[in-house]
This record gives C-alpha cells, sequence and structure tokens, in this order.
C-alpha cells in the first residue's frame, strides 16, 4: 500500500519537474541535476519527460517520441548527418541515488554510465542551431537490461529512418578518447549427440558433454 502510495506520488511530481528548466551553459551541473533524477531501468518516465520538454522548446529541432525513447534531429538540408545517442536508464541505485560532488568530481548512480554523456547531447541540441552537418540526438530507453527491451529496437520497428545517418557516436564512458567497434551477438543452439555407457566402462559410449569441449576450442580458435 506504501509503495502505490509512492508511485502515484512520483508520477505527480513528473509535471513539476518538466516545468522547472534545467541548468544551461554547464555540462557539470545540468549532468548533476540528470543524476538527481532517478531513472533505473523500465523507470524512465520522469527524465524522458523532462528531456522532452527541454527538446521541444528548442524551435530548431524536430523532435518524435516513440514510447520512451526521444529522437530530435536538425532539418537543414546537409549533406551528411551525424547521429549521437545515449540511454536513459541506470543500474540498480543501491543507496548511491543523487549526484554527489567532492571537489571536480561526481559521484552517483548514472553519473558516467551515462549521464555525462546525456547532459552533453543535450546541451549541444540545445545551443547548436546551424551546425555544419545535420544532426540527430537519441535519447533512448532500458539499456542496462537484455536486449530484448532496448529501446532502440522499438525505434527501428516503427520508425527505422529516424536513425538514419552517416557516423553514429554514443556517449558510452571511453576515458575520453574515440572507440570504434558495434555490439552484436550470434546466438545458436547446438544439440550434441551421445551415446550411453556404464560409468565402469565409458570407452563403451561417447560423452556429448566432452565433444561440447572440443566445440568450444573450436570457437574460441577461431578469427574472423
Amino acid at each position: 500500500m506504501t509503495s502505490s502510495a509512492t508511485t502515484v506520488k512520483r508520477s505527480d511530481l513528473v509535471t513539476d519537474v518538466v516545468a522547472s528548466s534545467l541548468p544551461t551553459g554547464d555540462v557539470f551541473a545540468l549532468t548533476a541535476a540528470l543524476v538527481d533524477i532517478a531513472s533505473e531501468s523500465f523507470n524512465e518516465q520522469e527524465i524522458v519527460a523532462v528531456i522532452e520538454a527541454e527538446l521541444r522548446a528548442c524551435p530548431h529541432l524536430t523532435v518524435d517520441r516513440i514510447g520512451d525513447n526521444l529522437i530530435a534531429r536538425t532539418m537543414l538540408g546537409r549533406d551528411r548527418r551525424l547521429v549521437l545517442g545515449g540511454h536513459t536508464d541506470t543500474v540498480p541505485a543501491n543507496g548511491n541515488a543523487g549526484a554527489r560532488i567532492e571537489g571536480d568530481r561526481m559521484y552517483g548512480v548514472g553519473t558516467s554510465d551515462m549521464k555525462g554523456g546525456l547532459a552533453t547531447m543535450l546541451e549541444l541540441a540545445r545551443t547548436v542551431t546551424e551546425p555544419a552537418i545535420d544532426l540527430t540526438y537519441v535519447f533512448y530507453a532500458r539499456e542496462e537490461v537484455a536486449v530484448i527491451h532496448n529501446g532502440l529496437r522499438e525505434i527501428e520497428a516503427e520508425r527505422p529512418d529516424l536513425l538514419d545517418g552517416d557516423v553514429a557516436l554514443l556517449g558510452e564512458p571511453t576515458l575520453g578518447t574515440l572507440e570504434a567497434g558495434c555490439q552484436g551477438t550470434l546466438r545458436v543452439e547446438v544439440t550434441l549427440q551421445g551415446a550411453r555407457a556404464h560409468t565402469a566402462r565409458p570407452w563403451m559410449g561417447r560423452n556429448a558433454i566432452h565433444r561440447l569441449g572440443e566445440l568450444l576450442a573450436i570457437v574460441e580458435a577461431y578469427e574472423a
């Protein structure tokens, strides 16, 4: 009963939060403001509402919302487009909710992964009105959980054109360096046959588990 009441109160607060503007011109302060908005996976509605209000206040941006995912674009007819992306969710807070600043360092769940990146994206979205190339800002939900829940899948299913671009840059923490790569998995289901035998005469059978070990060795040795 207490939990339900808390949820209702939190939902009612969204309007008040949206009505108050986030810091401008100071990415550090903006990061702290975003960290102060709890957004564990599947509970990102509040931070999404705040970011959406900021984006829709920018006349130079076209804003689309799909589920809890936001896509803001400049539509200047440039010959190239850069996609900037970042996820709005965090891992569970475990008592680390809220920003804590000590000197020039900030602590708190999501500080580096990746509300610092979101703050940078949001500041660029609000202030860069005439970029040399068109820009797409993608704020997507549920990255910290199983890929089946990832908000990018929703966008891809409903409006894949919103993800079009020549280059994509994600604001994940990389110690300030550029890293080239992609996330991908190949999932297969393998059935290996064996032959039963008495434990005292294993040579008369075939151990499927041992055969799996051979397969894993082949996969480990594979180089693309």
